[in-house]
């Protein structure tokens, strides 16, 4: 038992130490897995963190990306509703500069020039912008639209040239470039009275390049320029002939003119020769400059080197004959100052100029015209459109101008500029450029023409009677236009003043050049119908537009019949029916043109019956009309034969209408009485 006891023991404290062992060793693996698996879970949540921080800061990405989309979208929204908004057209185009986005940008800029091409400034932008994007050719892309839709903007061609420099400076024949780009900007804008920046830029360079000759031949053409400072160009033409050469002044051929002239005079007092020659090294900066940065060789020229007499009676000479020059520019420029000094605003904005400053512009177009210079005339006119480019008169007076002289064409894309950018929501300059076709033909012009939307300005002022119930204003934006009106204290009587709009309507809407255009014209009568039809099409019941239609259409009845046959008026009378009766015509414009086609079929057609069987039927259909009334009398008085009694029983129907108002009625009656006292042969009646 003892025996047993020990092993029993001994058994014991081995199985113990097992077990110790064991637990050691299980609680080591227990301490190991449990550091993996916090090491696995510290991996899990960095990556996780890591996936967290991505997705925020995509979000906050997507989420910027949706908040820019918004912006945008909540500037073009008021350009949505109205295109020609342009006060969010500046909100739109200052915000894409800020977000700096090129796609954005683009689409804003190109939208807003269709409708502003003369805002010469935005057009800078618009290229600095691209530069700045490093777009280098989309940038010259831009100044050259830019400078095709204001040519006249000097500030704008001296940064495209100041471009150009910058792009070609490392070009083979830079200079010839950058010399051809200042040569089209002297054409395009050079006779500008505010040009002289520009000239002076042109002849600095090529003083730069070592060009005197050149130089001297720009001082020659900006001496017979009227320009703001024409007399700084003398002062500095002076001081470059006196600081040179002559033979390095004027060409060789002038040269060689003076110096015949003085040699003679000068050999009684000089002994020896006039002039030496000497070799000079040219200090001019090289055509180009390349890539390696070497400078190509310097040249060695051989100049006259003139003795002092010699200059001293050369440069009189060459003085004396540009002085004469620059007194005669002196008489231009004098002639000119009052009207340049009364032009306050010479660039382009939508709000409307002071009547004295369009009275300015029109004095001063009319006294370039009585000069008879084409060329300064034209240069006048586009300088007038810039500050006035919405003002019709304006583009048809240069039209007309145009047409005059012999340039029909000219005067079509002075149209078309008109109708398709400036002005296409002006029904007078469509009605205009309707005629010129009819007079002129349209062989060469775009079909499209007839695609240009005319806005309803009367529909306008619709929904400002509604909206404004106590108070209605309406005046013309040009004081040729002679009907103006201003009817105040509605006190709520909307519909009597809407009636009462479509007759103001109907027969204010006749503008002064329309009267001018009363004439047969023997051109393309197709293309001019088909201009107003477009609109008309678009909006119906544009009355001034639907004349005109019938008008051409009566013209062509009458060319088409020629001598021998009585024209077909079918289509005219057919029209004037369609207008009367259709539903979407208002009762007083259907009595309106049911006047005009009676006295169609009176004047004309010699139809007095059936013209006053087209006034009865309109009063049936418009009892409470005084106009229609006025024109049954009218048809009486106007009668081949004179008849007394039925004049008489005409006033009396009139006088008896329940349906007359009794101001109206007491009108008649003293149209009666005038009657009775004037041509009456009854002293009882």
């Amino acid at each position: 038992m003892p025996s047993s006891s020990k092993y029993t023991k001994s058994n014991m404290g081995r199985d113990r130490s097992r077990s110790e062992s064991s637990s050691k060793s299980r609680s080591h693996s227990r301490s190991h897995s449990s550091g993996r698996r916090g090491r696995s879970r510290s991996r899990r949540r960095e990556r996780s963190r890591s996936r967290s921080h991505h997705r925020d800061r995509r979000s906050r990405s997507h989420s910027s990306d949706r908040e820019t989309s918004d912006l945008l979208k909540l500037c073009w929204k008021p350009l949505k509703e109205d295109s020609r908004n342009f006060d969010a057209w500046t909100h739109l185009l200052q915000y894409v500069e800020q977000l700096d986005e090129t796609k954005a940008a683009r689409e804003a800029y190109d939208d807003f020039f269709k409708r502003y091409p003369y805002c010469y400034g935005y057009w800078r932008k618009y290229a600095e912008f691209e530069r700045r994007h490093k777009h280098y050719d989309r940038c010259i892309e831009v100044y050259e639209r830019g400078i095709m839709g204001v040519p006249l903007s000097v500030d704008l061609w001296l940064h495209f040239i100041a471009f150009i420099k910058e792009v070609v400076q490392r070009q083979e024949n830079a200079i010839q470039k950058i010399r051809l780009v200042y040569d089209r900007a002297i054409e395009a804008c050079g006779m500008e009275f505010r040009s002289d920046k520009l000239w002076e830029e042109y002849i600095n360079w090529e003083l730069r390049n070592g060009e005197t000759v050149r130089a001297g031949a720009l001082f020659d053409q900006i001496l017979s320029i009227p320009t703001l400072l024409y007399s700084n160009h003398f002062e500095k033409y002076k001081a470059f002939v006196n600081s040179n050469e002559p033979d390095r002044v004027v060409n060789q051929d002038e040269y060689n003119e003076i110096f015949v002239k003085v040699e003679k005079d000068l050999h009684n007092v000089v002994n020896g020769e006039l002039f030496l020659l000497e070799d000079y090294t040219d200090d001019s900066p090289p055509d180009y400059i390349p890539e390696n940065g070497e400078e190509p060789p310097k040249k060695v020229l051989t100049r006259r080197k003139h003795c002092e007499e010699a200059l001293r009676a050369l440069r009189l000479e060459i003085l004396e004959r540009r002085n004469k020059k620059y007194l005669d520019n002196e008489q231009e420029v004098s002639r000119r100052w009052t009207f340049e000094e009364n032009i306050k605003r010479p660039y382009f904005h939508v709000k409307p100029l002071e009547r004295a400053q369009l009275r300015n512009w029109r004095a001063y177009l009319d006294f370039e015209i009585e000069c008879g210079d084409v060329a300064r005339i034209i240069i006048l006119f586009e300088r007038c459109l810039i500050a006035c480019a919405l003002y019709e008169e304006m583009w048809i007076k240069y039209a007309r101008y145009l047409e005059s002289i012999g340039e029909s064409s000219r005067a079509r894309n002075v149209f078309r500029r008109a109708v398709e950018v400036h002005l296409p929501r002006k029904p007078n300059i469509h009605l205009a450029y309707s005629a010129f076709e009819e007079k002129n033909g349209n062989e060469h012009s775009v079909c499209d023409i007839c695609d240009i939307i005319i806005s309803n300005l009367f529909f306008r002022l619709y929904i400002h009677v509604v909206k404004f119930n106590d108070e209605l204003k309406y005046y013309h934006s040009s004081e040729d236009n002679i009907h103006a009106w201003c009817v105040r204290q509605s006190y709520g009587k909307i519909d009597k003043i809407i009636h009462e709009l479509d007759l103001l309507y109907i027969i204010h809407c006749i503008f002064p050049y329309n009267i001018q255009c009363r004439r047969v014209f023997q051109g393309d009568f197709e293309k001019a119908n088909s201009i107003l039809a477009s609109f008309d099409h678009r909006y119906p019941g544009y009355a001034v537009i639907a004349l005109r239609r019938i008008g051409i259409e009566r013209r062509f009845a009458i060319k088409q019949a020629g001598d021998r046959d009585s024209p077909d008026y079918s289509s005219v009378i057919s029209r004037f029916e369609r207008l009367i009766h259709d539903s979407r015509t208002p009762r007083k414009l259907s009595a309106f043109y049911a006047q005009k086609l009676a006295r169609f079929h009176s004047k004309t057609r010699n139809d007095r019956k059936l013209a006053e069987k087209i006034i009865r039927d309109a009063i049936n259909r418009d009892k409470s009309n005084s106009q229609l009334y006025l024109a049954l009398v009218d048809l009486a008085y106007t009668a081949p034969l004179f008849n007394e009694r039925s004049v008489i029983e005409t006033l009396n129907e009139v006088l008896s209408s329940e349906h007359l108002s009794d101001e109206n009625k007491l009108r008649f009656s003293q149209r009666k009485l005038d009657f009775l006292e004037d041509l009456g042969t009854d002293v009882e009646a």
